[in-house]
């Protein structure tokens, strides 16, 4: 058994996921400050950039996320919490126990 827990238990995280206008200043230096945030990761895009955030054990960082983008006036294509699906959750697992998935 790698994992005993309630299905919404294994799903839930405390990361997010934000689409910010390319061309944006300063994106991880601004996130770096929120409070919670433990890692941050940049994804490309076409016109827009995805950075994906982790924050502590359950973080609701969206409103924090949301309040830094206001104050560095950014356009905003996407502002959501990140959910996992079993499949991820499964993944995750596997790698951890040395389990190719």
């Amino acid at each position: 058994i790698k994992a005993d827990a309630k299905l919404d238990e294994l799903t839930s995280t405390s990361a997010a996921v934000v689409s910010i206008e390319k061309g944006a200043s300063n994106v991880e230096g601004a996130l770096a400050t929120i409070g919670g945030i433990r890692g941050i990761k940049q994804e490309g895009g076409n016109g827009f950039v995805r950075w994906r955030t982790t924050g502590e054990k359950d973080a609701d960082l969206c409103p924090a996320i949301y309040d830094v983008a206001r104050q560095q006036n950014w356009r905003l294509s996407e502002l959501r919490p990140e959910t996992r699906t079993l499949e991820s959750v499964f993944r995750e697992l596997a790698e951890r126990g040395g389990i190719s998935a």
